[in-house]
């Protein structure tokens, strides 16, 4: 028992100095050496708010891993952006665990910073008992969730994940195997939105007050009350079991608001929701209505719906006399366009999706407008700065207009193309690789 017991502390220190002094290698003929892993790095939740969890799923695709294994990770992002913070998430697939006894797993953890980047570096050791079933061929799955600590101005920011080293140790000769995995995908795109704006109307208040971080919430205050108060949550992704019902084809956006009076009384409120919003979700539908309902356990019932003009957005998709209380969420499609009171709209442009996505030499899509106008296409990178202009001209109504370009010459990441025309404007996310 002792003697078991000293192998796997040997075992351990041994792990520990192989992934972070780097100083062992592959064993020749090893099957490790043979098969270079894949990391594969995706998120499951691509829009957080501060405060919300990121959880980034990150698999090894190779050769089944041996008795103990580790990966070292570098996280990079911005701190003018993001603040993050580091989680492993257990128990891990594949007869992993982490928040088992001891050594079942460790973790290693520091930051460093170079001006305004800030890179976390997690070092993993997972150690897989005799009777834990051995690992697929298919590939080790880990979880590890980066947790938003920070505010931020609502768009998109990169996240960079990319792994250091990749080692195993067999349990029976204690050989050590380290490669450098190769890289699926090492960006994370991150939309960062407000959470849980508070509104407090007192006394006096005119009865519209607009709240901008939400696209123009509108309460429809009694002017008579002392106080009301309204909490305004997004969330993004509607619970299991809670479809639309089949009268809208689909939610324009992935989730729904919640609605929730906190303090007073606010006898109804109205809201108004910038379509561009909707628009980069899912292409404009051919008419959009929004529903509502008390709590889950009632039905979806439609609003009667307009549009209006904004300075800051084409058009906004408003709906009044809404109870305060309760889940608002947008609908859309051809079977929504006989639901009683809604207004009916027609694009004010279509936009292809960009192809190919992400791009090397080139990339195209093609725009048309419903209305003449002078349309001006631009490439930013993610801190906002300006890299080329795409387009400037006029476009007549109904004449396509093919956007190829060539992005050979820039580095590889993550950058916005940014279309504004007269009556819209739009944002395309564009990856670049090499």
């Amino acid at each position: 028992m002792i003697g078991s017991w000293m192998r796997q502390a040997r075992r351990v220190r041994a792990a520990w100095w192989v992934l972070f002094c780097g100083m062992l290698t592959l064993p020749a003929g090893g099957a490790l050496a043979q098969t270079t892993p894949l990391l594969r790095v995706w998120n499951e939740a691509p829009i957080v708010q501060p405060g919300d969890t990121l959880v980034v799923a990150i698999r090894l695709d190779g050769p089944p891993v041996a008795h103990l294994f580790g990966v070292g990770l570098e996280v990079l992002y911005d701190t003018t952006a993001l603040v993050v913070e580091g989680v492993v998430r257990g128990p891990l697939f594949d007869g992993f665990t982490f928040d088992g006894p001891s050594p079942q797993g460790t973790m290693f953890m520091e930051e460093t910073t170079a001006g305004t980047e800030r890179t976390l570096h997690l070092g993993l050791t997972l150690y897989r008992g005799a009777a834990d079933p051995v690992a697929s061929a298919a590939g080790t799955v880990l979880q590890v969730a980066f947790v938003v600590r920070a505010s931020a101005v609502p768009g998109l920011y990169p996240l960079r994940v990319r792994a250091a080293e990749v080692w195993t140790l067999d349990p029976v000769t204690d050989e050590a195997g380290l490669v450098q995995p190769a890289m699926d995908d090492d960006a994370v795109l991150v939309a960062m939105d407000r959470r849980a704006r508070r509104l407090r109307l007192e006394a006096g208040d005119p009865p519209a007050v607009v709240l901008p971080a939400l696209g123009g919430l509108r309460l429809d205050a009694d002017p008579l009350a002392a106080a009301a108060e309204l909490m305004v949550t997004r969330v993004y992704r509607a619970p299991a079991g809670t479809p639309l019902p089949e009268a809208y084809d689909r939610l324009a956006l992935p989730g729904f608001w919640q609605l929730e009076p906190t303090q007073g009384t606010v006898p109804a409120a109205g809201v108004c929701i910038p379509l561009e919003g909707v628009l980069d979700w899912v292409g404009r539908p051919s008419a959009l209505v929004l529903v509502q309902r008390a709590d889950a356990a009632s039905p979806w019932e439609p609003r009667a719906v307009r549009f209006e003009p904004s300075a800051a957005a084409p058009e906004r998709l408003c709906a009044d006399g809404l109870v305060p209380a309760g889940e608002l969420a947008v609908a859309g499609g051809p079977r929504a366009t006989a639901a009683e009171g809604l207004a009916r709209s027609g694009p004010a442009f279509t936009l292809t999706p960009l192809y190919p996505q992400p791009a090397r030499q080139t990339v195209s899509t093609q725009l048309t407008v419903a209305v003449p106008q002078t349309v001006r296409v631009d490439l930013y990178d993610l801190r906002g700065r300006h890299v080329a202009r795409v387009y400037d001209g006029y476009l007549p109504a109904g004449q396509p207009l093919r956007l190829t370009v060539p992005v050979r010459r820039w580095p590889a990441g993550l950058y916005l193309l940014r279309i504004v025309g007269t009556t819209f404007q739009a944002t395309r996310p564009l990856a670049i690789v090499r």
